[in-house]
C-alpha cells in the first residue's frame, strides 16, 4: 500500500478547545473533540463532528483549565491532566486518579475503548519517575518505577499493551498485566510514541527528528531522520501509514507534517508556518486529523493505492551513494542504516553487503573508543548506556561486554555514594531511589541491600511507634495502616498478628458503631467478620445476639404493622 496524497476534507478553530489526540478519528472520518460552551465557564461538550461538519454533542462536562483532554473517537470515556491531577470522565461521573499522591504529571494515554489508560508521572522534586496502569474508573491495575526521566507513553488501541519514552532514550514495551516485553535503547532523547493495535509495532520520534519503528520481538525494523525535533507520531491499527509532526529546533521555522509507508518512506511531506500540536491517524488509515496551538484542527483524507512495486523511497534513492556521502561526513550509525535497509531490499548485492561489514566494523570501533574514553573520565553513566547500546547490536562482542560490566560496576559505586551521602543527611526518599538503582544494575551486590534494609528498619520503626499510639488511642484504622505498612517493609510474625487484632478490633467497633445506630443487618455482618476471625471473642457474641434478636423483633413489628394497616 502506498500514500497517493492528502486531501483537506474540512478545517475549523475553536477557541478554547483542545489539541487533537491520538485516537480522536473514527473509521468514517468523525473526529471527536473536548467543546467550550461559548456562554458557560469551564464548561464543556464531547462533540463528534462529521465529514460535512455536522455536529453532535454527547457528554456535557464542567472543569477547570487542562493541559490535556485525551478523548476517543468509539467511546464516551475520557481523561483530563493538569500538571497535579489527573480527572477521569466515565459515566457520567468525575474521578480523580491517584488522589492520594503528591506528584507532577508528564503524560497520559487513553486506548481507544476509552477503557485502560497509561499515565507517566513524577514525585514534586523530579527525581523518582514511575508509570502506572489503570481502569477508567480510576482502579490502579500497576505502576512501576523508571530509572530515568520520562517523557512520553502510549498505549495501543485496545489497550492490552503500553510504552513508554525516556530523556535517556529507553523505549519499553509492557501489557496490562505490567509484564515486560522489551526494552530498546535509543542514543537520543524519546519525545513522542505511538502504538499498533496490538503492540507488534511502536513508532517513535526522537529529538533530533529520528522517526524509527521497533517490532514485536524488540529489534528495530527501520529508521529515517527528518527536520526538527519529532513532537507527535500517529499510526493505523496495523503500522501500515504514519504520519510524524516535527517542530523547528529554533524559535523561527516551520512545522512539518510528514505522511510514511510501513516501510518507513516518506511518502508527503507538508509544511506549516503555524505550530502543529496534535495528530490522529483513523483505525483504518483513510483519514488523518491535525491541531494547531490556536484551536484549529483539520482532516484529511488519505488517499492510497494498492502497488506491487517498489516504495517510493527505495525507487528514487541511490543507497551506495547516500551511505558514502554519510561516510564521508563520518555519519557511521546512519550509513549502517542506509546499508542495512539496502541489503533488506537486495539481498544479492554481495558488494553493498562487504560496505556494510566495512562501515559497521567502524562504526562499532569508533563507538568503543568513545565509551572507553567515557570511562576513563568516569562518566560511568554514558559509558553504560552507550555500551549497552553496542551490546545490543553486538551480542557476541567481548570487549563490549567486559568494558560494559566494569563501567557498570563503576556506576554502582558512584550511585552507592551518592546514596550513603543522601542517607546521612537524612534525605531518606533520595537515598532509597539510590540504592534501587544499584539493584537495578548489580542485583548481585549485597551493599545496596544493606542501605535498603537501614532506610526501611527506620520507618518500621516509626510505622510501629505510631500504630502503638494510634491503638492506645482507639483509632483502629490509623493503627493498621501503619502496622501495614511496617509489615510491607519488614515483615514478621509478630506482627502479622498485631495486624490480625488491629482488624479484629477495627471491625468490631464499625459493628458496634452500626449497632448503636440499629442499622442491625450491617452490625450482624460486622460481627461475623470478628468471630470468623475470633470464634473465642466474648463481646462479638453477646452483640450479634443482641443484634440478631432486635433484626427479628424489627422485622416482626413491620410485618404486624401492615397487618395492621390492613384492618
Amino acid at each position: 500500500m502506498s500514500i497517493r496524497t492528502l486531501n483537506l476534507i474540512w478545517e475549523e478553530r475553536i477557541r478554547g478547545s483542545y489539541p487533537v489526540t491520538a485516537y480522536a478519528l473514527g473509521e468514517d472520518g468523525t473526529l471527536t473533540r473536548a467543546v467550550p460552551r461559548p456562554s458557560e465557564v469551564r464548561a464543556y461538550d464531547l462533540t463528534r463532528i462529521g465529514l460535512a461538519g455536522e455536529r453532535a454533542a454527547e457528554v456535557p462536562f464542567f472543569t477547570q483549565t487542562l493541559a490535556e483532554i485525551e478523548v476517543s473517537a468509539t467511546s464516551n470515556s475520557f481523561l483530563g491532566m493538569t500538571a497535579k491531577e489527573i480527572y477521569l470522565f466515565h459515566n457520567g461521573a468525575k474521578t480523580q486518579f491517584l488522589g492520594d499522591r503528591h506528584i507532577v504529571y508528564i503524560d497520559t494515554a487513553i486506548s481507544a475503548t476509552g477503557s485502560r489508560t497509561v499515565i507517566a508521572f513524577s514525585d514534586m522534586a523530579g527525581i523518582s519517575f514511575e508509570v502506572a496502569c489503570g481502569d477508567i474508573d480510576g482502579k490502579l491495575r500497576w505502576a512501576r518505577n523508571v530509572a530515568t526521566s520520562l517523557n512520553c507513553v502510549a498505549i495501543s488501541r485496545n489497550g492490552d499493551y503500553m510504552t513508554y519514552g525516556t530523556e535517556a532514550g529507553v523505549i519499553a514495551l509492557l501489557d496490562f498485566r505490567q509484564r515486560e516485553d522489551w526494552q530498546f535503547l535509543l542514543e537520543e532523547p524519546v519525545r513522542a510514541l505511538a502504538c499498533d493495535e496490538t503492540g507488534k509495532k511502536i513508532i517513535y520520534g526522537t529529538a533530533y527528528g529520528k522517526v524509527g519503528c521497533i517490532s514485536v520481538d524488540g529489534e528495530r525494523t527501520w529508521e529515517i531522520a527528518l527536520s526538527g525535533e519529532a513532537a507527535s507520531v500517529a499510526t493505523d491499527a496495523d503500522g501500515s501509514v504514519i504520519a510524524v509532526i516535527t517542530t523547528p529546533t529554533e524559535e523561527e521555522g516551520a512545522s512539518h507534517l510528514y505522511c510514511l509507508t510501513g516501510d518507513g518512506s516518506v511518502a508527503l511531506d507538508m509544511p506549516f508556518q503555524k505550530r502543529l500540536a496534535g495528530l490522529s491517524l483513523s483505525a483504518n488509515g483513510r483519514f488523518l486529523a491535525t491541531g494547531f496551538r490556536d484551536g484549529t484542527a483539520q482532516v484529511y483524507e488519505v488517499q492510497q493505492s494498492n502497488t506491487t512495486e517498489l516504495s517510493p523511497r527505495m525507487v528514487s534513492r541511490n543507497p551506495r551513494k547516500e551511505a558514502e556521502t554519510l561516510i564521508a561526513k563520518e555519519d557511521w550509525e546512519r550509513a549502517c542504516t542506509t546499508l542495512r535497509d539496502a541489503i533488506a531490499q537486495a539481498p544479492a548485492d554481495l558488494a553493498l553487503f562487504d560496505l556494510h561489514a566495512t562501515t559497521f566494523n567502524r562504526w562499532l570501533e569508533i563507538r568503543f573508543a568513545a565509551a572507553q574514553a567515557y570511562f576513563e573520565a568516569k562518566d560511568f553513566a554514558n559509558a553504560v548506556a552507550l555500551l549497552e547500546k553496542m551490546h545490543g547490536v553486538a551480542p557476541k562482542h567481548v570487549p563490549i561486554l567486559s568494558l560494559l560490566q566494569q563501567a557498570s560496576m563503576g556506576l554502582a559505586r558512584q550511585w552507592m555514594e551518592h546514596g550513603k551521602s543522601l542517607e546521612k543527611q537524612g534525605d531518606e526518599d533520595g537515598a532509597e531511589h539510590a540504592y534501587k538503582v544499584i539493584v537495578e544494575l548489580q542485583p548481585q551486590l549485597r551493599e545496596p541491600r544493606e542501605g535498603l534494609q537501614r532506610i526501611h528498619k527506620r520507618r518500621v520503626v516509626q510505622a510501629d511507634l505510631q500504630a502503638d499510639y494510634r491503638l492506645k488511642n482507639s483509632d483502629f484504622e490509623g493503627a493498621l495502616t501503619a502496622l501495614e505498612r511496617a509489615q510491607s517493609l519488614l515483615p514478621a510474625p509478630e506482627r502479622a498478628e498485631k495486624i490480625t487484632q488491629a482488624q479484629i478490633s477495627l471491625e468490631f467497633s464499625v459493628g458496634m458503631e452500626n449497632y448503636n445506630q440499629k442499622q442491625y443487618p450491617q452490625a450482624i455482618f460486622q460481627f461475623q467478620k470478628v468471630l470468623a476471625k475470633d470464634s473465642n471473642h466474648a463481646e462479638a457474641k453477646r452483640y450479634l445476639q443482641y443484634a440478631q434478636r432486635f433484626s427479628q423483633d424489627a422485622a416482626t413489628e413491620t410485618v404486624q404493622s401492615r397487618f395492621s394497616m390492613l384492618e
